[in-house]
């Protein structure tokens, strides 16, 4: 009944998109505040044409979503008028050399249809990026999809309530598969929507605010309801950030108002549950981080042994069945089928080699790079939005160390959809010195003295 519901829908979806974003302007803008919170509802709305259920690596099917049907309609609408598509989405030579090195990998991975698996998801990434990367560049509201992510960070809050106390789950998941997902899935665009509530340009509705803050509180709310630790610990120190950049882009009643009242709640959730967070940091089983360090030397062991790796998606393959690598689990030794390592950086350099890694590291810092130049547009709405995916990458980056659900669906989504938006909204304007004096202002904390001085020298 899945696949006959999936295939109607899609019969319906994909022409439907592809013709209201070839007609453009608010058509574009409500398809894309749809196409970004997709990944948000997981398995719910994906099919698998060919699936191993029993494999522990990232990737266990040729896997559909509804993301790549709408991905793939409005793919079609901007096709359509192909005179308007003059530039391809950055990154895209990083992408194209890190996908020829794991096609080159394939050629000795021991389990080539699970490298297919990964490789097919690669070209759907790439279509999503472009796909919001060329939307965004020819121009479209984009309240819209800020209002979007908002109403998904409310959703949130209700699986919260839901899940936690009727439901009686220690550690929410929300709608993905495991609790470890939330954080990375959640914080990469938690910082985006509180700028957009606490400094967004007006005047505006006020619902908008209301709406920004309530999304982002339940969306912190979410990633303390899974006790991660990195995850709590990260949120907490972007959303202390957040508040210093929107004071000091929008010093206003309205910018103070939500700081003072974010404070207050803050204060008020935390001491509601001190106890469980204090319980879980000070109880951590050690034999978990004793895994972790376990799985990371194998991951080190294959990088180092193989020029590309052992091959995309084939980490957990090779330790369960190779005593070259199996020899370092030892808390683990037990599970037959062994699991992926807890740090996307070396399951890269395991199954990409340390040529694979330079250029997945490339890749994220290209795009970090373009959310940094975005943070002095002189348009406000760009400069929060380059804020807000600059704090977002970086904590995605940093939870890296500890987890590798960068490669699970949903939150690859979500990454590349990210990427094509600060991309596309650095791609409407070029650089300009002035960029580089904001920036340096900014950063010597003398933006006020510069303020008064351009003042006072204007009124003589």
């Amino acid at each position: 009944m899945k696949w006959v519901l999936f295939i109607a829908f899609a019969a319906v979806a994909v022409p439907v998109a592809a013709v209201l974003c070839a007609l453009g302007g608010r058509y574009r803008a409500g398809l894309l505040a749809l196409l970004v919170v997709t990944p948000f509802f997981g398995d719910l709305v994906n099919i698998n044409v060919l699936s191993v259920e029993s494999y522990r690596g990232p990737d266990r099917g040729f896997e559909i979503s509804l993301t790549d049907l709408l991905a793939l309609g409005m793919a079609f609408g901007l096709l359509a008028r192909p005179n308007r598509i003059r530039r391809i989405p950055p990154g895209t030579v990083l992408c194209l050399l890190l996908f020829a090195v794991a096609v080159a990998g394939v050629l000795f991975a021991p389990q080539r249809l699970f490298a297919a698996f990964t490789l097919f998801k690669a070209l759907r990434l790439y279509l999503l990026l472009f796909v919001v990367f060329e939307t965004v560049r020819q121009g479209i509201d984009l309240a819209w999809t800020y209002r979007a992510w908002a109403g998904m960070g409310c959703i949130s809050a209700l699986l919260v309530l839901k899940q936690k106390y009727l439901e009686g789950i220690y550690r929410i998941h929300l709608l993905f598969d495991h609790s470890n997902t939330v954080p990375l899935f959640l914080n990469l665009v938690m910082p985006i929507v509180l700028l957009w509530a606490l400094a967004g340009p007006g005047p505006r509705p006020a619902i908008d605010s209301w709406l920004g803050t309530v999304g982002a509180l339940g969306m912190v709310g979410a990633v303390t309801m899974t006790y991660s630790r990195a995850g709590l610990v990260l949120a907490g120190a972007a959303v202390g950030a957040v508040l210093v950049v929107a004071v000091l882009k929008r010093p206003s009643v309205r910018s103070f108002a939500g700081v003072a009242a974010i404070s207050v709640l803050g204060v008020i959730g935390l001491s509601l549950v001190a106890d469980s967070l204090l319980y879980r940091f000070l109880n951590a089983p050690k034999a978990s981080g004793e895994a972790r360090n376990e799985f990371n030397q194998a991951a080190q062991a294959m990088a180092e042994d193989h020029l590309l790796g052992v091959g995309i998606n084939q980490y957990p393959r090779v330790l369960s069945d190779d005593g070259r690598y199996r020899k370092f689990i030892g808390v683990m030794a037990n599970e037959k089928e062994a699991g992926v390592v807890h740090h996307i950086y070396w399951l890269t350099a395991a199954e990409l080699g340390f040529v694979g890694l330079a250029l997945f590291l490339l890749l994220l810092l290209r795009f970090w790079a373009i959310a940094f130049g975005l943070m002095w547009s002189p348009v406000p709405t760009d400069a929060l939005t380059g804020f807000g995916a600059f704090f977002g990458f970086g904590l995605i980056h940093a939870h890296g160390f500890l987890e590798w659900a960068l490669r699970i669906s949903p939150v690859a989504y979500f990454f590349a959809i990210v990427c094509g938006l600060v991309g596309g909204l650095g791609a409407r304007r070029r650089f300009r010195i002035s960029d580089v004096t904001r920036a340096v202002r900014w950063l010597v904390g003398a933006r006020w003295f510069f303020e008064l001085f351009r003042r006072r020298g204007t009124s003589r």
